[in-house]
């Protein structure tokens, strides 16, 4: 969890997608003020995005990851392929192993543009499965504490 190194870094608005593989820090300060300008954020493990940046984000998060659990209680480590795939109803969506190539560059910013699609379709699940509370009310705020409980124990060393 500690340490992650990002890879490529994806910002859509849904209907176009801006791909930037290997960005350094000049780049995440950017997406980091661009993001706390939106005022939703899809994402697919914001855990994960927050241990790879420390970014303070201040926009409603809607995470993918999340809602899948919620969904599922009995599901652990759920994968964004198998979160797009279940949500858009069997069409098999395969992520990049890389995202060197321009191929594969182009393959992350099409599946970003599904994100928003998803994110209507849980929401509604979310709705109709009465879980609205658990979801916007307990997961969703419980995940920066977490991460900041976390990085205060690995920094302090216990």
């Amino acid at each position: 969890l500690f340490g992650k190194t990002i890879s490529v870094i994806v910002l859509s608005d849904g209907d176009e997608s801006v791909v930037v593989p290997n960005p350094n820090k000049q780049i995440l300060d950017m997406a980091e003020s661009f993001l706390n300008d939106v005022e939703q954020l899809i994402v697919s493990d914001e855990k994960a995005l927050l241990y790879a940046t420390n970014w303070n984000i201040t926009a409603t998060v809607f995470d993918l990851s999340v809602a899948a659990y919620v969904l599922n209680a009995g599901l652990r480590n759920v994968d964004l392929a198998s979160i797009l795939s279940e949500q858009l109803k069997g069409k098999l969506i395969e992520i990049p192993p890389t995202f060197l190539s321009e191929k594969e560059q182009k393959k992350i910013g099409e599946i970003t543009l599904l994100f928003k699609r998803v994110q209507e379709t849980m929401r509604k699940k979310i709705q109709s499965d009465s879980v609205e509370y658990v979801f916007d009310e307990i997961e969703t705020p419980l995940i920066p504490v977490l991460v900041e409980m976390e990085n205060r124990i690995f920094n302090s060393g216990a």
